[in-house]
């Protein structure tokens, strides 16, 4: 917020996203993308998304309208709006680079309220987001899990599985 006040932008966490290359955050990001389809990428991100960051909570549903909530550990989510929303609009960002298509979420909700204009981030996502709900949740349409991978690569993303794995276990045991 502070960041957003003293750059007069309302909207910092979108004005981010939209710069964001998901290939900065090395090992998750191509555990991802060498999945074959959105649904194992989803997954994957969920299940590993500690690697990175403890504090972010990736929660997968599988379902016929496939759901990921984002939640925190140990951080208070009613202090967190532009840190939130980047992170809404950078994973819809990150599944229309995976899929090579302009993927609109079904439905997407945040949890703070939003008293500003809010059809930037109708424009960015392509479909309105209700704020002011129970869950950070973005969900998409029926079909969105079985979508191919651009870069999809089974061999890769063994190989990758397994380094995650094991970084997961050495977490849990410090």
């Amino acid at each position: 917020d502070v960041a957003a006040e003293a750059l007069d932008d309302d909207c910092l966490g979108l004005v981010l996203a939209k710069a964001f290359d998901g290939r900065d955050l090395g090992l998750w990001y191509y555990v991802l993308a060498s999945s074959e389809t959105l649904g194992e990428a989803l997954q994957r991100g969920a299940r590993y998304s500690r690697i990175g960051n403890e504090a972010l909570v990736l929660d997968y549903r599988e379902a016929r309208e496939p759901a990921l909530r984002l939640s925190y550990a140990g951080i208070a989510r009613h202090a967190d709006r532009h840190q939130i929303e980047f992170c809404i609009a950078a994973v819809v960002s990150m599944c229309r680079q995976l899929t090579g298509r302009r993927l609109v979420p079904k439905h997407v909700s945040l949890v703070h309220l939003r008293s500003r204009d809010t059809s930037a981030f109708t424009r960015y996502l392509g479909t309105e987001v209700e704020f002011g709900r129970e869950a950070d949740e973005i969900v998409f349409a029926a079909g969105a899990a079985e979508l191919a991978l651009v870069d999809a690569d089974p061999r890769l993303n063994r190989l990758l599985l397994k380094v995650c794995d094991e970084s997961l276990k050495a977490r849990r045991s410090n």
